[in-house]
């Protein structure tokens, strides 16, 4: 008879301790062997029960100790990922935090833009009140109320204003003959005609400056269209004095330049052309006998003389229009008053444009940083729902490893099931039909009893 006490082959109920995921007891090798041990065993302890109920023990005990060998790099893999699931909540109250502030900054913005907006609203009533009153002003003054005009009118300028005046009408007449005077010699006055038929004549030398008999001369040589274009020449110049005095009223100083540029150019051109003429008279008339070269015009005196009589006398002429002007105005009280409010109407009506359009820029500006701040809400927020993503993923897989580490009660009673299997068909072979019977019902009992304990293990 061979020793009851025989321990449990280990290799049969072996553990496949090489990867986690796999099941914990040898499923294939179990399957093909734990009947046929069940009968060696039995064999081998004379199908004693006690032995039998070792080999329950035995084969729990081997399970379980595989288990928890298996459970410990299975505990260390949960605790790496619950730290995951701890880090990731905080990171996520952090991104939580971060959201509000952004929420705020948000909040804090709009507030912002709608502050500017009242802002703007009081400005624009402010304005339109301002635009209201002036209306209003000008009216009145229209319809004769002397209320406002009062303090505009300036009686102490009266004599400047005349004074002005006086000047300026005979600075007219002389620039108004200056300019035919000039016209005519440089355009109109034959030198070589006047040298065959005057050879003795030294007239010359100032009727080509300035020559009174420069009308009835056009006429008797040119009619009628030319004393209109030496007319029309003379009014060029004076337009030219005026419009200077438009452009520097409506400050626009490259106009004004550019009239006195082209007013200086054509003054000295007409007096290079009377210079030359004068010279070539005396050259052909035997008084010189240099000929003409261009570098005589600026050594000679006349060319200054006629440059300045005109142009210098028309600066004069432009300024002192330009104040006959003015005090004009200010001699007109009524004029003074509504053009005033008029400015201050066009001064106003520019500002609320400029509120207007400083209250658009901000407004753009502070909606495209709440843009700014609205996108960096969804990135963080697209953290956060990583996070989430990745804490569901750690607690399925620690969910994974709380059901991989529960003893597997199911395949326990498989496995000692199949064992008793074998073993009571050792039973049968071996002992009589009645005792066979009694041995094969205990050990029925003590598999259904082993069962039990461990369905219940308290």
């Amino acid at each position: 008879m061979k020793n009851i006490h025989t321990t449990p082959d280990s290799k049969l109920f072996s553990l496949d301790n090489s990867n986690p995921n796999k099941d914990w007891v040898n499923r294939e090798e179990l399957n093909n062997n734990a009947k046929i041990e069940g009968a060696r065993e039995a064999a081998r302890a004379n199908c004693d029960i006690s032995v039998l109920k070792m080999w329950f023990n035995k084969i729990y005990q081997q399970i379980r100790e595989g288990i928890q060998n298996q459970s410990e790099s299975q505990k260390r893999q949960k605790d790496k990922l619950e730290e995951k699931i701890v880090g990731l909540s905080r990171h996520n109250e952090k991104l939580d935090n971060e959201i509000d502030g952004l929420k705020v900054n948000i909040s804090d913005k709009e507030q912002l833009i709608e502050g500017l907006k009242v802002e703007e609203e009081k400005k624009h009533v402010k304005f339109q009140s301002e635009i209201s009153s002036l209306k209003e002003e000008i009216d009145r003054i229209r319809s004769g109320d002397k209320s406002f005009i009062d303090d505009e009118s300036r009686e102490s300028d009266k004599l400047g204003f005349w004074l002005g005046v006086t000047i300026l009408v005979f600075l007219t007449l002389y620039l108004f003959i200056f300019y035919i005077s000039v016209i005519y010699s440089a355009f109109i006055f034959d030198v070589n005609e006047w040298v065959e038929n005057n050879l003795q004549n030294k007239e010359i030398l100032t009727n080509t400056i300035v020559n009174l008999k420069a009308i009835p001369e056009t006429f008797s040589k040119n009619g009628f269209l030319g004393v209109i274009f030496l007319f029309s020449a003379a009014f060029l110049f004076i337009g030219l004095g005026y419009l200077i005095h438009k452009f520097d009223q409506a400050k626009a100083k490259l106009k004004t330049i550019s009239i006195y540029t082209f007013t200086f150019l054509f003054d000295a051109l007409l007096a290079y052309s009377i210079v030359r003429d004068i010279h070539l008279a005396k050259f052909k008339s035997g008084e010189v006998f240099t000929d003409w070269s261009f570098s005589i015009a600026f050594s000679d005196t006349n060319f200054y003389i006629i440059l300045m009589a005109g142009f210098s006398i028309y600066i004069i002429w432009g300024i002192i229009l330009g104040y006959v002007l003015k005090e004009y105005d200010n001699l007109a009280p009524a004029k003074v008053a509504i053009r005033k409010r008029k400015i201050n109407l066009k001064i106003t009506k520019e500002n609320i444009k400029k509120s207007e359009e400083r209250f658009d820029k901000m407004k753009v500006e502070v909606k495209g940083e709440i843009d700014v701040i609205k996108n960096e809400i969804k990135t963080v927020g697209g953290k956060i729902e990583n996070n989430k993503t990745a804490i569901e993923t750690s607690k399925k897989e620690i969910e994974n490893i709380n059901r991989t580490i529960e003893i597997p009660v199911a395949e326990v009673k498989r496995i000692i099931t199949e064992f008793t299997v074998g073993w009571t068909n050792q039973i049968n072979l071996i002992f009589p039909n009645d005792d066979a019977q009694g041995k094969v019902l205990e050990c029925k009992d003590a598999k259904e009893s082993f069962f039990k304990s461990i369905s219940n293990p308290n």
